[in-house]
């Protein structure tokens, strides 16, 4: 009965090891596997932190983005407003005041807002 066994249990180690392996040799492949299980487990975990990271900074982007492009608008509107000023003032240099009732000309591609603050501008002076 103990040759069956022993049989048997060689019969298993050959179907485990492709008869070249030492079933004592398996120990060392199976640490490699359980290690490599875990980089892996740890590889996903930092490519789900760098694509958050990514996220992030794409948001970033799209702030400073909004951020630049309301400082040009606002930088537009301040020239418009101060080339407006320097017209006025020089206006009030001349001594040639503008007739109430005819509209200061504005610039080529001053918008209402400009002509709306010289409006401003000529009921307070």
């Amino acid at each position: 009965m103990t040759d069956d066994v022993t049989e048997r249990l060689a019969a298993v180690e050959r179907a485990l090891t492709d008869d070249e392996t030492a079933l004592a040799d398996l120990s060392g492949p199976a640490e490699v596997e359980s290690r490599l299980d875990a980089l892996e487990t740890r590889l996903d975990a930092f490519e789900e932190r760098l694509a958050d990271v990514e996220g992030d900074i794409a948001a970033v982007r799209g702030h400073v983005g909004a951020a630049e492009r309301v400082d040009r608008e606002t930088e537009q509107i301040a020239q418009r407003a101060l080339a407006t000023t320097r017209e006025l003032e020089a206006r009030l240099d001349d001594e040639t005041p503008a007739p109430r009732d005819r509209p200061i000309p504005v610039e080529k591609g001053k918008t209402q807002e400009t002509q709306s603050l010289v409006d401003l501008l000529r009921e307070r002076w």
